[in-house]
């Protein structure tokens, strides 16, 4: 599978430099800039290879480099409004994702079943029309609730039917927590994870010349 991934990076102080002062002596340009952001964005993720990619883009977009030209670097001195809403759009990816495992993992058992079938077993919830089968309905069971506690814990441990709940609840969580993996796309250099400090994204919705936005194409 593969997935676009967004790493923030601020800019270094002489790559700032150069952007201030395109004449320079030494004639960096501002795709040279972009080069040496992208590398260091490489580099600052490198560890999470076979953790969080068994292999990805190192210099470029890859498949969405339409989207995100040359290198795939979107720098805040460019284009800070383009930044802005892409820090915002990006860096909410992870918790999204979290609330969509969430939503997803309270029911189990899902099929689609006749009217009959789910009026039979009392168990059953429908959950949507399928589009396909006039008929028939999408339903599922009803997954326990999710509040932590010591019995629930047990509950869990001792179930053997079924327990991708429990394995949706603590992917949701490692999310919201901030751990990096394949399923956040968002990784912040400053903050050594996925979850964005508040301070980091005031800086940078401040200041967008002072940081860049790196994508790559992750597979794993």
């Amino acid at each position: 599978m593969y997935k676009l991934h967004c790493i923030l990076i601020k800019l270094a102080p002489e790559e700032l430099e150069y952007l201030h002062n395109p004449d320079n002596e030494d004639d960096v340009s501002v795709e040279d800039i972009k080069i040496w952001v992208r590398e260091r964005a490489v580099e600052a993720t490198e560890h999470y290879e076979q953790k969080v990619f068994d292999y990805r883009s190192e210099d470029s977009a890859g498949r969405w480099s339409e989207k995100f030209p040359d290198e795939g670097v979107v720098l805040g001195f460019q284009e800070p409004q383009r930044f802005r809403q892409l820090l915002q759009e990006y860096s909410q990816i992870p918790l999204q994702k979290a609330l969509h495992i969430l939503k997803s993992s309270l029911y189990y058992d899902y099929a689609v079943r006749t009217k009959e079938e789910i009026t039979a077993d009392r168990e059953l919830v429908i959950i949507d029309k399928p589009s396909y089968e006039v008929s028939k309905y999408w339903s599922a069971r009803k997954a326990p609730e999710a509040i932590i506690t010591e019995q629930y814990l047990i509950n869990a441990w001792q179930q053997w039917d079924d327990i991708s709940f429990v394995r949706d609840l603590s992917l949701a969580l490692r999310l919201i927590s901030g751990e990096y993996t394949f399923d956040s796309c968002f990784y912040s250099v400053a903050d050594g994870g996925a979850r964005i400090a508040p301070v980091t994204m005031a800086d940078a919705m401040a200041h967008p010349s002072q940081y860049a936005l790196v994508f790559s194409d992750y597979h794993f």
